[in-house]
């Protein structure tokens, strides 16, 4: 079986004739330009975002001055006003204990007065981080290019999509009481209960009709299978090490990586691997398995289910947008919409080949497209397309 890797670079060679003889001197940015480039909306969105940032920190920093502070000053007048109350219970009220707590009323004079000028110096910088952060808008700074530079701008409109959503449904529930909150809580579980209570029965005369689709459990373990061999996709039998000893037998006798996922996941018969792509980085791009399943006729492309950073922010993703299927118009969660988009040449490629090895004599052909959690998601807008395939 094929397991994607990382493609090497090869060096690139120049004739000696096209040596240059002398570097280039760059040439020298005037003035102006450099202003200019500084004043651009990106570079004035990264100013911005910065300061941003920093209005967090200073409110941190501010927080841990005021902790510091009351921590310091409480211990210091508990001592002294300790030592006056010992004093005076084993000689009465006496000159020394009248100057300890005149000493601790100047103490907490200094505690109020330090406290004070903490909240002033903390207004000041966090108008002034506020008024140069507005003026850097009016003058056309683009939000997030921070967050952009540093992660990238899926990963960045990815955190700004989740970071509104967050906003919008937390909004309106910020100013109710924690009481309430649990009682709206209790309520939607009522709610849901009761629309479970109301689905219908099975039919009693259903008799042993079956009620999935034939090979179904078939198809859930090539899901299973897109986890790896190390002991996820054995996980569909149980907590057990018999998915693990199956997957390093397999292992012993030469099997790829995709062969021995599959034994772990349970999957048996004459079954070829054609790609097992499991050590995805890339946002949008969910791990996968494709098959040739010779003793069902199928072309088995599963769809792995969330295992990484990256796959949760696909999952979070999860802005409705507009989709065309079979004539229909709704909605798809974006997340998985931009990943089944992504991942559908490479899978449609693999698919046609997969076809082709079933051969002349293996009856009706088809492609099964299965998946787990995030993988199922994905396995929805890409099946229409890769209906055409088979």
């Amino acid at each position: 079986c094929s397991e994607a890797r990382p493609e090497q670079g090869c060096p690139i060679e120049y004739p000696a004739s096209s040596w240059p003889l002398r570097a280039e001197q760059p040439a020298m940015a005037s003035p102006q330009s450099r202003a200019a480039a500084m004043a651009s909306p990106k570079n004035l969105g990264i100013m911005s975002d910065s300061l941003s940032l920093a209005n967090h920190g200073v409110a941190a920093g501010f927080g841990i001055a005021r902790f510091a502070t009351n921590m310091g000053f409480g211990i210091a007048s508990a001592c002294i006003r300790g030592s006056a109350v010992a004093l005076e219970s084993a000689a009465g009220e006496n000159p020394f204990s009248s100057v300890l707590h005149g000493v601790d009323g100047i103490v907490g004079f200094a505690h109020g007065a330090t406290t004070m000028g903490q909240n002033v110096a903390q207004s000041i910088t966090h108008t002034s981080l506020l008024t140069t952060r507005s003026g850097l808008r009016a003058a056309g700074a683009q939000e997030g290019e921070l967050l952009r530079l540093t992660v990238g701008s899926e990963a960045a409109e990815v955190v700004n999509t989740v970071d509104a959503l967050a906003r919008h449904i937390a909004g309106p529930l910020a100013d109710r009481a924690t009481p309430e909150l649990l009682l709206a809580a209790n309520a939607w579980g009522v709610l849901q209960r009761a629309a479970d209570a109301r689905r219908p029965d099975v039919p009693a005369d259903a008799g042993d009709a079956p009620l999935l689709p034939e090979h179904s459990e078939r198809w859930l373990r090539f899901a299973a299978a897109t986890f790896g061999h190390i002991w996820l996709a054995g996980l569909l039998d149980g907590a057990s090490a018999a998915g693990l000893a199956r997957g390093e037998a397999k292992r012993r006798r030469g099997g790829c990586s995709g062969e021995a996922a599959l034994a772990c996941a349970g999957v048996e018969g004459n079954v070829e691997v054609l790609a097992f792509e499991q050590k995805t980085s890339e946002l949008f791009a969910p791990g996968y398995l494709v098959a040739v399943d010779h003793d069902t006729g199928s072309v088995v492309v599963a769809l792995r289910g969330t295992s990484s950073v990256t796959d949760a922010l696909s999952d979070l993703f999860c802005r409705p947008e507009p989709l065309q299927l079979g004539g229909h118009n709704g909605s798809a969660h974006s997340g998985m919409l931009r990943a089944a988009r992504r991942v559908e040449g490479p899978l449609a490629a693999l698919a046609e080949q997969g076809l082709a090895r079933l051969g002349a004599d293996s009856g009706r052909k088809r492609i099964v497209v299965c998946g787990h959690s995030l993988g199922a998601g994905v396995a929805g807008p890409l099946a229409p397309p890769l209906r055409g395939e088979g």
